[in-house]
């Protein structure tokens, strides 16, 4: 892949904006209304909170990331699932927290996008108390070996099952 520019990662970055602003929520068969929420540009942009994707990195998660949309609204099943507990801080008054263990719900839903066969990953969660569902990243799943056993003709892309 060729190396990309500070300029190409801030044009993709500002069409996922606007993609982000007409998409707040997504319409999804198995949980209804899928929010997005600004952080997923957290994980888009960093790896965690002290070091920053490189520009390849972020702009192909930019990339996956217009395909989110489409893969929630007709994707029936999700793939893989992770239930944790998970600490919050809650504000109680002005300059008083209370921290709070919560349940955490993470569902991960795998498509393949194109003809090229590239998978992408997408992770949306839920807080036990929230009222929505929440879009929290998207990952290029091509460095998982999971999947390796199934065979291409075995692999479903959208058609009928009968």
């Amino acid at each position: 892949m060729e190396n990309i520019t500070k300029e190409q990662l801030e044009e993709i970055k500002l069409r996922a904006l606007e993609f982000y602003k007409k998409n707040k929520f997504i319409k999804s068969p198995i949980f209804w209304d899928i929010k997005i929420t600004n952080e997923w540009f957290n994980h888009i942009e960093w790896k965690d909170k002290n070091h920053q994707r490189n520009f390849n990195e972020a702009f192909t998660r930019y990339v996956c990331f217009f395909h989110t949309k489409h893969i929630l609204e007709n994707l029936h099943l999700y793939q893989e699932y992770r239930e944790k507990q998970e600490k919050f801080k809650i504000k109680i008054w002005s300059k008083k927290y209370k921290e709070v263990n919560e349940n955490v719900f993470y569902y991960w839903f795998v498509a393949i996008v194109n003809k090229n066969k590239h998978r992408v990953r997408i992770v949306v969660k839920k807080n036990e108390k929230s009222k929505y569902f929440e879009f929290l990243s998207v990952v290029p799943a091509w460095k998982n070996s999971w999947y390796l056993w199934v065979k291409e003709n075995d692999l479903f892309f959208g058609e009928d099952l009968e």
